[in-house]
């Protein structure tokens, strides 16, 4: 299941156990549906209109994974996008967990494989997340 967290808006429950709240995740569906729309994307649900009808909240909210991973970086900044980046403590420190980072997402969204209109912002922002860390990573 892909998660979409804009700032304070998260959409996904980590315990299933979880009393759901349905007309909370309404209103921040259609929050972030504003955002993404305003960011010339959209909000698709690829698990079709019964489990939508049925309240069932998982969908999937990006065409790609390369898509969700341009939106992150393009659109995203601060803590978000470090939690949507799956970005951790230990890649500040350690050069080669940084590179595998960087390396598993730029095969996604190098404007070279992407035809992606914010591949090049993404491939940028991303580059610059990558100096940050071998700045601060041993040597």
């Amino acid at each position: 299941m892909a998660r979409l967290d804009i700032g304070t808006y998260q959409i996904l429950r980590s315990n299933e156990s979880e009393v759901p709240d349905h007309e909370n995740d309404r209103k921040k569906i259609e929050e972030a549906k504003k955002v993404l729309e305003s960011s010339g994307l959209e909000l698709i649900y690829l698990n079709g209109s019964d489990s939508k009808k049925n309240n069932d909240f998982k969908y999937d909210y990006f065409v790609s994974k390369e898509a969700e991973m341009i939106f992150y970086l393009s659109v995203l900044t601060g803590e978000a996008q470090q939690d949507m980046l799956n970005i951790v403590p230990s890649f500040y420190k350690d050069k080669k967990k940084a590179k595998a980072w960087r390396d598993e997402i730029i095969k996604k969204i190098h404007p070279d494989k992407s035809n992606h209109p914010d591949a090049k912002k993404a491939t940028e922002v991303l580059n610059l997340l990558y100096e940050r860390m071998l700045k601060n990573a041993k040597r």
